[in-house]
């Protein structure tokens, strides 16, 4: 049997967690979990892409003992301890139930990561793995500040700030195999980036899972621009302005551009710059540093 894996996809918000999610869910070997740190507060209408009818989390018989682990409830602490005798691992728990051997959870929370990593019992026969997605800061500070235009620059770049710090962090400190991915390629060149990730995660790449607009998709949560493009009738916002009116496709999002005033922009730069100086995306021409996969050296 093939050892199960979990990736972890690390990211400040508006960075493309929910597109990677779709991408990597719509391989056949794969479930795109979505952000399960939400299972809590989303239970029982878990799924972000089909409400209410969903055909995976609806109809389990594990959900309502998974509603239980995740909340803390009574049932929790028996629920874990049979979980882990029958499958020595809550997420392969879950493969199990989904029928495959690779989950993706975009939580993007470092805590919650943690947390997970904490209970080492998981992880002897499933490995973590670390997809560290990053993305131009300037481009990050606009998105939230587009989606809350009542909060300050000043509040915005402190926390990207911080949020960076806490993503650095679990980076050096991840126990399993990492990997770093931008946006910004991903946008751009979605098939080679894809391939590449698919060879570190040791799947074959299956060109079709670029279009995951075609597949079908059970995630908790998740960015609502993006899950409007594979759930009909959902509204990507207004605070878009029409930008996502238009055919499902990957498309690189670089409206900071003309979007965050110049003073905006100088503030960034002022108080992020050195923070944000490996991050930069100017123009397509550049694909930041060359930062190479990680995996854990085997013990001699």
């Amino acid at each position: 049997m093939p050892l199960e894996k979990v990736v972890f996809i690390s990211c400040a918000g508006h960075s493309g967690s929910t597109l990677l999610n779709l991408i990597l869910g719509s391989h056949s070997g794969i479930f795109g979990l979505g952000e399960l740190r939400s299972f809590r507060n989303r239970y029982p209408n878990l799924c972000g892409v089909c409400g209410s009818a969903c055909p995976f989390w609806n109809t389990r018989p594990i959900v309502p003992l998974l509603g239980s682990y995740f909340a803390g409830g009574r049932g929790a602490r028996r629920l874990l301890v049979a979980a882990v005798r029958r499958h020595r691992s809550i997420y392969r728990y879950l493969a199990r139930s989904a029928g495959v051997h690779i989950l993706v959870d975009s939580s993007k929370d470092v805590r919650w990561y943690r947390r997970q990593l904490h209970f080492t019992r998981h992880w002897r026969r499933v490995e973590p793995i670390l997809v560290y997605l990053v993305r131009d800061g300037r481009a990050v500070v606009n998105s939230v500040l587009r989606k809350y235009p009542e909060r300050s620059i000043s509040s915005v770049t402190e926390r990207w700030i911080e949020d960076k710090k806490e993503r650095d962090r679990l980076w050096t400190d991840f126990p399993g195999a990492r990997y770093r991915l931008r946006y910004e390629e991903l946008a751009l060149h979605p098939n080679i980036e894809t391939r590449k990730l698919c060879a570190f995660i040791d799947v074959p790449f299956e060109p079709d899972m670029i279009h995951f607009w075609e597949f079908d998709h059970h995630l908790i949560g998740g960015n609502r621009v993006t899950r409007s493009q594979v759930r009909r009738g959902v509204s990507p916002g207004e605070w878009h302005n029409g930008y996502y009116d238009q055919p499902p496709a990957i498309r690189l999002d670089l409206r900071w551009k003309t979007e965050l005033p110049s003073t905006f922009q100088e503030h960034f730069e002022r108080v992020a710059g050195d923070f944000n100086r490996e991050l930069r995306f100017d123009g397509h021409d550049q694909s930041g540093p060359d930062v190479r996969p990680v995996r854990p050296v085997p013990p001699d």
